[in-house]
């Protein structure tokens, strides 16, 4: 678990780094993205992503439900 968590902080540290250089490749949103927020801040939610998170949880509530 320690090996894991170590592994996601440095991850993300180094997604932070690299964010702003894949924004200016055109990496920044998804194609199948909505954005919503106020003026000075989005929030992009990925449609795809969600739809497949919604199955996934969707199976595993009813797995657990049995």
């Amino acid at each position: 678990m320690m090996r894991f968590l170590i592994f996601f902080g440095i991850a993300l540290v180094l997604l932070i780094i690299v964010w702003p250089y894949l924004n200016r490749l055109g990496l920044g949103r998804p194609t199948t993205a909505t954005a919503g927020g106020r003026p000075f801040s989005k929030l992009y939610i990925i449609v795809v992503t969600c739809f497949v998170l919604s199955i996934v949880l969707t199976g595993l509530s009813w797995w657990l439900g049995r």
